[in-house]
């Protein structure tokens, strides 16, 4: 698979690798005369079924917020439930990040962005939160990534998808009433101890989809980027990125870009996502802007 192929295929930006198996799905769908496709976006960012939400549900219960009594046993049910859906590995980074502000920012400088600028280039200040008074932790942070942070730029790459392949994508978790109704639901209906999105998997079983409802693990859309791009791919993108040439150098540092590379190969966690979001920008200044592409 070339370089542009992974990239288009990904998710174009190089945001989120969920939109890869999308992008084939549009394509079938296109190439079986399928018109509408149904979306189930909307769904985690309202009902909780984020490793996060997870994370700070456990974290409000400890701590009292959550209007119930903490307990031994209620904290071993929430993190045994937390250990069957998502990996320990995730498991651990997702509390340590919302533990910690500092241990986050470290992260970042350690393998985001801001460990590859040059000395002198700032990057924009993160976007704030909305202000939510008087809510739990878990609602106040599923407002704001229903409504900034996460589901919007979901929206975006799959609105371009669809749109490539002419095929119209409908969400029904999106409409407004739905919309309104799960966000009035009270806490014990997305959470019930060892189950996310309860009300939802509910509503499964009713209708005869035990074997999804009782689902304990969140498998999402796991695509191999960071194999691709440290194996097979790993000469030819070392090369883009780091030819003498190349725009990013402006703003990008091609030693720490090389590190990047190198962190990815080594499997340093999030590396590559970093590293498929740079390749994804460079592929866009090499057709929008040294190719001549747009206004």
């Amino acid at each position: 698979m070339t370089l542009r192929k992974v990239a288009w295929h990904m998710d174009g930006p190089g945001y989120s690798p969920a939109v890869y198996p999308l992008w084939h799905l549009m394509r079938r769908a296109r190439a079986e005369a399928v018109p509408v496709l149904l979306e189930g976006q909307g769904a985690d960012e309202a009902l909780a079924g984020y490793p996060q939400y997870m994370v700070l549900e456990l974290l409000s219960y400890i701590s009292g917020k959550s209007g119930q009594q903490p307990s031994l046993v209620g904290t071993g049910v929430r993190l045994h439930a937390l250990r069957r859906t998502f990996t320990l590995r995730w498991t651990v980074a997702w509390l340590a990040r919302e533990m910690s502000a500092s241990l986050l920012r470290w992260h970042r400088q350690r393998v985001g962005f801001q460990s590859i600028l040059r000395k002198g280039v700032i990057p924009p200040p993160m976007s704030d939160c909305p202000a939510i008074e008087g809510e739990d932790p878990v609602r106040k942070r599923l407002l704001a990534d229903h409504s900034l942070n996460i589901l919007p730029g979901l929206l975006h790459y799959g609105d371009a998808i669809s749109m490539a392949h002419g095929v119209e994508a409908r969400n029904p978790f999106l409409d407004y009433r739905l919309v309104e109704w799960m966000f009035k639901l009270p806490a014990r209906l997305r959470f019930n101890l060892s189950e996310t999105k309860w009300v939802l998997r509910e509503y499964l079983r009713a209708h005869g989809q035990e074997a999804i409802g009782n689902r304990p693990d969140k498998k999402g859309y796991p695509t191999p980027v960071g194999k691709w791009l440290a194996s097979e791919q790993g000469a030819e993108v070392e090369q883009l990125l780091l030819d003498r040439h190349s725009l990013l150098h402006q703003w990008c540092d091609p030693s720490k870009i090389k590190q990047l590379i190198e962190k990815n190969r080594c499997g340093v966690m999030a590396a590559e996502h970093h590293l498929y979001k740079l390749l994804s920008t460079q592929l866009w200044l090499n057709e929008c802007i040294e190719g001549g592409v747009g206004p």
